[in-house]
């Protein structure tokens, strides 16, 4: 093993100055050779170079942007002409023009080659969406015209549920926000379907889905529903809204502040800055509700809600000293 300082070859000369200090002194401390160094030379600039090359061949965002804007210009004038005759089309023809458009979208979006580029990944997965929303179409046609329901919360079921299994199908295939997205959705829709079939309140219909976004967040967490940052944005979110749909009117933003609140101990607790920023989100929407709720005829108001946000930046700051300790007795709990 020689300790000679390795020659700057071509391709060394394009590492990193502190890579390259760093391969020279390894060199010199005898760690490795001369040869070793040159290989490790060549192998990160092949590295870069290929890097490099990947990044001037995908496709850019622009031009993405643009592709989807002229699709979706496409979409809504071909939907736009075929609601002219819709009327005039029989139920077979209705049935079998929405099963081939869902059809042909799988197979489009199956046959997209997403591995060579990630705007194609992204356009799988647009494209798979635009299938479950005309496989959507499909079974609210069938359940209305061919299984006879008639009122539009069992049309509405009906066609959540058939949606919810074709979307949780492309999810599980292909774990992307947008499946996961149409899956929640679906899943959203037949729940509040299934509670206006039995003419449920809106309260009710507020709790359900309180547990719904509780049990999406709470299954984000444990990383059952990929990916968790979609996860947590749907169950959060829609926890937040509903808590203060689900509580009495006169105390909706007492709820919706204890939520934001919880979610904020909670991301605290467990490190998430996904569930933070949610969490703040929902303080940010509560707060000055429940403030001016019980002082909107008196100058207080404003003076108390200065008062407020500087004790939350205190028990921020006061949150960020004392999170490690907290830590650690929830890690001695478990344990």
């Amino acid at each position: 093993m020689t300790n000679k300082t390795p020659k700057k070859q071509k391709n060394a000369q394009r590492l990193e100055p502190r890579m390259q200090d760093d391969l020279n002194r390894w060199v010199e401390a005898g760690l490795i050779s001369s040869q070793q160094a040159l290989t490790i030379s060549a192998f990160v600039e092949k590295q870069a170079n290929e890097a490099q090359s990947e990044a001037a061949q995908r496709m850019p965002l622009f031009a993405e942007a643009v592709g989807y804007l002229a699709g979706m210009l496409i979409t809504g004038g071909t939907w736009a002409l075929l609601g002219m005759f819709w009327v005039e089309m029989s139920t077979a023809v209705q049935l079998l023009f929405l099963g081939t458009v869902a059809g042909i979208l799988f197979v489009a979006g199956a046959a997209v080659p997403e591995k060579a580029d990630p705007a194609f990944a992204r356009l799988r997965a647009v494209i798979w969406l635009v299938s479950v929303s005309t496989i959507s179409g499909f079974a609210g046609v069938f359940g209305n015209s061919v299984l006879g329901f008639e009122s539009p919360e069992g049309i509405l079921l009906f066609s959540s549920t058939v949606t919810a299994a074709a979307a949780f199908a492309l999810w599980g295939f292909k774990p992307r926000p947008l499946q996961q997205l149409a899956s929640f959705t679906s899943v959203a829709i037949a729940t509040i379907s299934l509670i206006a079939m039995g003419e449920g309140s809106s309260e009710t219909v507020g709790f359900a889905m309180c547990v719904l976004g509780a049990a999406w967040t709470l299954l984000a967490w444990r990383q059952l529903v990929p990916p968790q940052k979609t996860g947590y944005l749907l169950g959060t979110s829609t926890l937040l809204v509903s808590v203060a749909v689900a509580a009495p009117s006169d105390f909706a933003h007492l709820f919706g502040l204890g939520t934001a609140v919880a979610l904020l101990a909670i991301a605290t607790i467990i490190s998430e800055a996904f569930l933070l920023v949610v969490g703040l989100a929902g303080l940010f929407v509560y707060t000055p509700w429940t403030i001016f709720y019980y002082f909107s005829d008196w100058m207080a108001g404003p003076f108390l809600a200065i008062l407020l946000g500087l004790l939350l930046l205190a028990a921020a700051l006061g949150l960020s000293r004392i999170r490690p300790r907290i830590t650690e007795v929830m890690e001695e709990t478990r344990s």
